[in-house]
């Protein structure tokens, strides 16, 4: 019986025409390529974030490809090089990608941020309204760890502020997301300072009356959260932005009618708040 070498490790920098002559060496029923995960790491090398971590391109005694190709994709995909360690001589996939990934929280708790599990849902929200079709989900665009903290640090105050004031409502509309992205959004077009003032309303129960559409909305998210099938994250996200915004022009209704949405329409937007190319809004 053949002895193999052991192993061997070298950081190399690798271009696109060393990274398309190792995918043609992918080992036979590797994982498929998901194109997203592609398209995120070739933002990171071409916007310059590549970093070299300890992540390892790992080779095969044959000379297959046993893992990175997402990697090796991303450098042809941003037609830039990249450096990264490089094992050679690994047998096997049995024992590869078996650790569990370091989630945005693990991340952020990792650098000091406080309730980290909530600012990583804040974050991810409020970077999915600037970046993708929110109301898609982000299909096809899906954020690396770097671009979230680059996202972190550049809107440190707002991304904050929205997770602050989103938990001080989440009674009532029961999901931070919903809440957090609400508020960023109309932070933008009113500012932050009035629109604490609006979500600190809505949190202590501060009416104008019993027409107040923000009580409305109040009244219709409880009456909500009691029924076992709950309604769409989608048309509770237009319930609050319609009541916020009714509230600001100083409107006033006897019932919640006027919260109604066709799930078929675009998302509302806030009066002032201008429609962006990802996002599927419209005027109320």
């Amino acid at each position: 019986m053949s002895i193999l070498p052991e192993p061997t490790f070298a950081i190399e920098t690798i271009t696109p025409a060393e990274a398309t002559k190792l995918l043609e060496h992918v080992v036979e029923n590797n994982r498929p390529i998901v194109d997203r995960h592609v398209q995120s790491l070739a933002r990171d090398m071409s916007a310059g974030k590549w970093t070299l971590n300890g992540e390892t391109i790992k080779i095969s005694p044959q000379g297959n490809v046993l893992d990175g190709q997402h990697r090796l994709w991303a450098c042809i995909t941003a037609n830039g090089s990249f450096t990264t360690a490089v094992v050679r001589g690994v047998e096997g996939l049995e024992t590869i990608d078996t650790n569990r990934p370091r989630s945005l929280a693990n991340t952020l708790h990792m650098k000091g941020h406080a309730r980290a599990p909530k600012l990583a849902v804040t974050l991810n929200t409020c970077w999915r309204w600037e970046n993708t079709n929110w109301r898609s989900g982000g299909a096809g665009l899906k954020p690396t760890v770097a671009e979230q903290l680059r996202f972190l640090n550049e809107n440190f105050d707002g991304v904050n502020a929205a997770m602050r004031h989103g938990l001080r409502i989440q009674k009532t509309e029961g999901s931070l997301e919903l809440a957090a992205v609400v508020f960023w959004r109309l932070a933008k077009v009113i500012g932050a300072p009035a629109t604490i003032s609006l979500f600190n309303d809505l949190a202590q129960g501060q009416w104008n009356s019993l027409n107040d559409p923000l009580f409305r909305y109040h009244e219709m998210a409880l009456g909500a959260r009691a029924k076992q099938r709950q309604p769409h994250k989608f048309l509770k996200l237009n319930w609050l932005v319609r009541a916020l915004d009714a509230r600001l022009n100083g409107e006033s209704f006897g019932s919640g009618q006027f919260l109604r949405w066709d799930a078929g329409k675009p998302l509302r937007l806030f009066t002032g708040e201008e429609a962006t190319d990802n996002e599927n809004t419209q005027r109320r």
